[in-house]
């Protein structure tokens, strides 16, 4: 094999990296889309305890420390 032979198969895509590229692609997107999963459930959360807590809290406060909250 010459230098130009190795040069011409070295060249040429190799089908199982393509599919191992892929693979990684589209492991690499389903693990975003489990973390913007898991970052929209923390907020979701964190909101609905917001707002069964802020309520209560806000009977206790006057005037002016309601419109500091909003």
């Amino acid at each position: 094999m010459t230098l130009e032979d190795l040069g011409k198969k070295l060249a040429q895509p190799d089908p199982i990296r393509r599919h191992a590229e892929k693979e990684l692609f589209a492991l690499q997107d389903y693990q975003e889309r489990v973390k913007q999963l898991e970052l929209k459930a923390d907020r979701d959360v964190l909101l609905e305890a917001m707002a069964e807590t802020v309520p209560h809290a806000l009977d206790g406060l006057t005037g002016e420390e309601r419109n500091d909250v909003y």
